[in-house]
């Protein structure tokens, strides 16, 4: 038998996983459709690329349990950026 979810997300990078994520208690039944493999908390040594959240953005992460996962010696505040392109005229 073949079933249709409440919400079908096209996606599952960091906003399509972030929705899944916060629609999980709803009670709706949620589908993440994507052509990559799941994403797995990463393993190692830090990669030199980034992400920079805005307070907002971390705490819609803590509210929804997944700030709370993240490894803590891979979070750091900043103060300043500086951003570049590959041909360093970012």
């Amino acid at each position: 038998m073949q079933q249709t979810p409440d919400v079908l997300i096209v996606g599952g990078g960091m906003a399509g996983s972030f929705l899944a994520a916060a629609l999980a208690s709803s009670g709706l039944s949620i589908c993440v459709v994507d052509g990559a493999e799941p994403p797995v908390m990463p393993t190692g040594d830090p990669l030199l690329r980034v992400v920079a959240l805005a307070e907002s953005s971390q705490r819609m992460l803590h509210n929804t349990g997944v700030w709370q996962q993240l490894d803590a010696t891979r979070i750091a505040p900043f103060q300043t950026m500086s951003v570049w392109d590959s041909d360093g005229t970012g």
